[in-house]
């Protein structure tokens, strides 16, 4: 059994509002026993509008003729804080009407008012209840790090004190309902559950965890203008940050001899996981008569610990209109400023990679195959950088994602006996044909994989690939009903495994878009928080991006992308 030691400050009074027991985690953690924890928000005095009510004036609750915009309930400041680990946070609540519009009835959170920190939180609209009248559970998940050192640098990023740069460790837990407006709402009771592991990628493979919602977000270039093409996204997890890059799209003017794409590469930080982001930094942008004078989107962000060093590679374009590769890189831990270009831009011409992987017979890709793009860094081993890339080839109407290497980003090897790299394509249209996807494939086919994202897992030593596959073509057909575009997990314990010995999950197609539509989903990562190994989740849909973190339990499969649960 897992035993939370933790007092609760509350008045002498009302000490019966605080409830301590024991309960089976095999629906909660998977495995194991731990203490639950029950607040009662009718019994304690944290409130700043709204009433008791209910039997034994146990509950709370707040409406239309109550202060608005106020908290309903907070506290109860758990201090010191609970031992490390996964936590989960069952709010009991209730709303006299679950139809009449879809507007922000609360806001739930997870907070450490020790540093004035969000740690998780949730925005519930009316509709987000089932049914009137009736008790429902919003469940929030929250982490402690094993050490101080693991988040205070977060905490530290973004703090206005020198005290609370020293109190880093969450010292003083609220358990938060914010009351918006237009509802007659009731909160009942607040349980926290915990500590139990924090879920792997083994057990989501075994369907022993889910991804549960966190956040969406939108990008646009100033407030009022583009933001859909706004993506590209990679996320860098460091020990004092977030960090993500994506494109960006209508910051000035486009030149004429650019008569396709004009777009630059920013960053953005967050000390909140993915909760809310920072203002947007330029890393690299357009440079007349480079390689780079038109675009550079779709790459990815890597950071050397060995070197001290950035590295960014990025898809990029000039006025002759074909995509290459060019590479970037900037000295120091901190991102937060201009990328280096390589002077050998672009470093990877269209289909010289490609060219020489399907060079051969007996391979899972055709000798037309190029514009290499979507390219992710993936590890570095023993000196070199592994990096994965999609190709096309318009004619044969076939894509494929490879794998090559790189100690400079300018000498790249694609074979080398099957040591570490297959030689061939890592995945191809044998591994998604047999996929089933809603009304089957076009053609009875998919044409192969675009871009790909993989996750590493050091507690079964397999590499993850989630990677995105449609049929018809890699250029997304956004007629509704034209065109499936779904996304599927693979697996394997080594990067030379070429197309079609890579482990497939049980859904093959394991994330399908709620609408049938080229590029409904797009622009996905998994990746890992470096501070406690939480698993995160990120695609685009419904024109969010949409983060998703792993949590125990498992749940029903395939996973249906669409509009964020406070837009349904």
């Amino acid at each position: 059994m897992a035993v939370v030691r933790m007092a609760v400050r509350v008045p002498s009074l009302l000490l019966v509002a605080v409830v301590v027991f024991t309960v089976e985690t095999s629906t909660v953690f998977g495995v194991g026993r731990v203490d639950a924890v029950v607040f009662y928000p009718g019994l304690e005095s944290w409130h700043l509008t709204g009433s008791r009510t209910g039997p034994h004036s146990l509950a709370w609750a707040a409406g239309v003729d109550d202060k608005a915009s106020a908290f309903l309930t907070y506290g109860p400041y758990v201090s010191p804080p609970p031992a490390p680990g996964l936590y989960k946070v069952e709010f009991s609540l209730m709303v006299d009407n679950a139809t009449a519009d879809n507007v922000e009835v609360l806001k739930l959170d997870v907070h450490d008012a020790g540093v004035d920190l969000v740690l998780t939180e949730l925005v519930v609209t009316r509709r987000m209840f089932t049914n009137a009248n009736t008790l429902q559970n919003f469940t929030l998940w929250f982490s402690l790090p094993t050490t101080t050192s693991s988040l205070a640098p977060r905490v530290a990023r973004g703090a206005t004190t020198a005290a609370a740069v020293v109190a880093a460790q969450p010292s003083s837990l609220e358990f938060r309902v914010f009351y918006s407006c237009c509802a007659l709402v009731t909160h009942a009771q607040t349980t926290l559950l915990g500590p139990g592991d924090v879920p792997t990628m083994p057990s989501f493979w075994n369907n022993q965890s889910h991804f549960a919602f966190v956040s969406q977000q939108r990008f646009p270039t100033a407030p009022g203008q583009e933001f859909g093409a706004n993506v590209g996204f990679h996320f860098v997890t460091r020990p004092e940050a977030w960090y993500l890059f994506h494109r960006e799209y209508a910051f000035s003017p486009q030149p004429s001899y650019c008569k396709f794409d004009y777009a630059r590469l920013v960053v953005l930080t967050s000390t909140n996981r993915g909760l809310s982001w920072s203002n947007k930094t330029v890393i690299a942008t357009p440079v007349p008569n480079t390689s780079t004078e038109c675009a550079l989107v779709d790459g990815a962000g890597f950071f050397d610990e060995d070197a001290g060093v950035w590295h960014y590679l990025s898809q990029c374009l000039d006025r002759n209109h074909v995509w290459n590769l060019c590479h970037f890189q900037r000295a120091g831990p901190d991102p937060l400023g201009p990328f280096v270009p390589n002077p050998h831009n672009p470093v990877v011409r269209s289909g010289q990679l490609w060219s020489r992987i399907c060079n051969g017979t007996g391979k899972h890709c055709t000798p037309g195959t190029g514009e290499e793009g979507t390219p992710e860094i993936v590890a570095k081993i023993n000196g070199w950088f592994y990096i994965t890339f999609h190709g096309w080839d318009p004619t044969a109407v076939t894509s494929a994602r490879g794998v090559a290497k790189t100690r400079d980003f300018v000498s790249w090897t694609v074979e080398d006996g099957g040591a570490t790299l297959p030689g061939d394509a890592i995945f191809s249209h044998t591994d998604c044909d047999p996929w089933d996807v809603p009304g089957g494939w076009a053609n009875g086919r998919c044409v192969g994989g675009g871009e790909g994202t993989m996750l590493y897992s050091p507690h079964d030593n397999y590499f993850y690939h989630l990677i995105e596959a449609p049929d018809l073509s890699l250029g997304c057909l956004t007629t509704p009903g034209k065109q499936n575009w779904v996304l599927g997990l693979l697996r394997s314990k080594s990067l030379a495994a070429p197309s079609g010995q890579w482990q497939q999950f049980a859904v093959e197609a394991t994330v399908i878009p709620a609408v049938k539509q080229g590029c409904y989903i797009q622009y996905h990562r998994l990746f890992a928080d470096v501070a406690d190994g939480q698993v995160y989740l990120e695609f685009w849909a419904d024109n969010w991006m949409q983060l998703f973190r792993l949590v125990p339990g498992g749940a029903a499969l395939p996973i249906i992308a669409g509009p964020p649960p406070e837009n349904q």
